[in-house]
């Protein structure tokens, strides 16, 4: 079966189709795109058991009464064997936060492209040795609820030696697409 195209011409402007559409996509973006938040680190930071506090890049406030798919890529470099990656997340009040991550190398066994689910504490990655820009890939989704706030990717060092999350880091907060 061909597809017939339309010409400009066979489209009435006035229809209710066309002036839906219209209205939905062409007058309004957010619609058309849909709320997508992203936050890049700009420098690095480097810490060395400060305990897990927010990251100054990778923060952002979603909207209220919302959903999110989340995606956040960090680089992680450690000075030695001791200088772990421990993570956590700030939410806003009364969101739902499920999230998996997969790392290089680290926590619950060590095994090389490990997935792993947030359970509400702060998770962990343990490098047998040091470590220069290794990747660690956080997906999942977030649930807001009608208190404002937020999101932001928590860390620290786990033992005693710098631990850096590097420039070019970044977190993404993507709202599904809907239907018309």
């Amino acid at each position: 079966m061909a597809w017939i195209p339309i010409v400009n011409a066979e489209i009435d402007p006035d229809s209710p189709i066309t002036t839906g559409l219209k209205t939905k996509y062409r007058d309004n973006d957010e619609a058309m795109y849909n709320a997508s938040i992203y936050a890049r680190k700009a420098a690095p930071t480097v810490r060395n058991l400060a305990g897990v506090i927010d990251d100054p890049h990778l923060t952002v406030t979603p909207v209220i009464n919302s959903i999110y798919m989340v995606e956040i890529l960090v680089w992680v470099t450690t000075a030695n064997a001791a200088a772990d990656f421990q993570y956590d997340f700030t939410t806003p009040g009364g969101s739902t936060f499920d999230i998996g991550v997969m790392g290089g190398v680290g926590g619950a066994g060590g095994a090389p492209g490990a997935f792993y689910t947030d359970t509400g504490t702060p998770g962990s990655f343990d490098f047998p040795a040091a470590r220069t820009k290794l990747p660690f890939l956080f997906k999942g989704t977030l649930r807001t609820a009608g208190a404002a706030g937020t999101f932001a990717l928590q860390w620290d060092s786990v033992g005693a030696g710098n631990t850096t999350l590097a420039t070019d880091s970044y977190l993404h907060l993507q709202q599904p697409y809907s239907d018309i």
